[in-house]
C-alpha cells in the first residue's frame, strides 16, 4: 500500500489510506521570454534556476474522529522531509497545504493534500567519501541525474592558505580565516549549495569564514568527477549530496 513519510511521521501509522499511487515530480529549468530590438517575435531563453512542481495525494481515513482528524492536522503541515513509498531512497523538500477534509460516510473522511516540492530529489543516504589523502586527483563519483553541490569538511594541522581542486576548479580558504579552527582543532565546512563556509564553536555555533574564500564553490557533475586538495589535513570528508530531476 502506497505511504507517504513527511518530518519522520508514516501516514499508514495514522491509519491514512492512500487513493491513488503517487509518482513523484520532475523538475526542469525554467525559460524565460525576452524582447529584442525591433524583431517581431520573442527569445526564449533558458534560466539558471529550476522552478517548484505542485502535485497533490488523495487519501482516505475511516476513523474521521476529532482526535485522529488532530494528529493528521499536526503531522502533515508546514515545510519539512518528504518520502515518497514509490521513491524510498529519496527525500525531497516541500512544503504541506493545510488539509481540508470532506466527509464520505458517518465515521470517515477524504483529504487532499496539496504539495509544492522544491527541485530536487535527494539521496536518502548520500556517498560521503574520505578524501584526507586526496593530495593528488582522487575519483569522487555522482550518481545523481544532475550535477550536485557537495559539501566538503576538513580539520587541518597548519593554519596556511588551502585550496580544493574540483575537476580542475579552483576554490581557496585563507589562512586567515582558519587559524581558530585550526587552533581548536575544530571542522570546518564548506556548503556548496549555501555558499558558506564556516567552522563550528565550541558551543555548536556556527562561524562564517566565507569573506576569507576565494573562487566559485564547487559542483560535481553527473559522473566522474576528480578532487584533490593542498594537503596537511587530519581528516577531510565530502557529502556527494546527489541528486535527482
Amino acid at each position: 500500500m502506497s505511504s507517504i513519510i513527511f518530518n519522520g511521521v508514516n501516514s499508514a501509522d495514522l491509519d491514512l489510506i492512500i487513493i491513488r499511487p503517487v509518482i513523484r515530480p520532475t523538475w526542469g529549468e525554467e525559460y524565460e521570454e525576452i524582447a529584442s530590438g525591433g524583431a517581431i517575435r520573442k527569445l526564449i531563453r533558458k534560466s539558471k534556476t529550476f522552478g517548484n512542481t505542485a502535485f497533490s495525494v488523495s487519501m482516505a481515513i475511516t476513523d474521521a474522529s476529532p482526535d485522529k482528524i488532530r494528529a493528521i492536522y499536526a503531522a502533515f503541515h508546514g515545510f519539512g522531509k518528504l518520502i515518497l513509498s514509490g521513491s524510498p531512497y529519496e527525500v525531497m523538500d516541500a512544503v504541506l497545504s493545510p488539509l481540508i477534509p470532506e466527509p464520505v460516510a458517518l465515521e470517515a473522511a477524504e483529504f487532499t493534500l496539496n504539495i509544492t516540492a522544491l527541485p530536487f530529489a535527494y539521496a536518502l543516504n548520500p556517498t560521503i567519501l574520505n578524501i584526507k589523502d586526496a593530495v593528488n586527483y582522487t575519483e569522487v563519483p555522482n550518481n545523481g541525474t544532475i550535477f550536485s553541490q557537495p559539501v566538503i569538511t576538513f580539520r587541518k594541522s597548519i593554519a596556511e592558505d588551502t585550496v580544493f581542486d574540483v575537476n580542475g576548479r579552483e576554490f581557496s580558504i585563507k589562512a586567515a580565516g582558519l587559524s581558530e579552527a585550526v587552533s581548536g582543532n575544530l571542522d570546518v565546512t564548506i556548503d556548496c549549495d549555501l555558499e558558506i563556509a564556516y567552522y563550528s564553536g565550541a558551543n555548536g555555533e556556527m562561524i562564517s569564514i566565507t569573506p576569507y574564500t576565494e573562487g566559485d564553490f564547487p559542483l560535481l557533475h553527473e559522473g566522474m568527477n576528480y578532487v584533490k586538495h593542498s594537503g596537511n589535513m587530519t581528516a577531510a570528508s565530502i557529502n556527494v549530496k546527489e541528486r535527482y530531476r
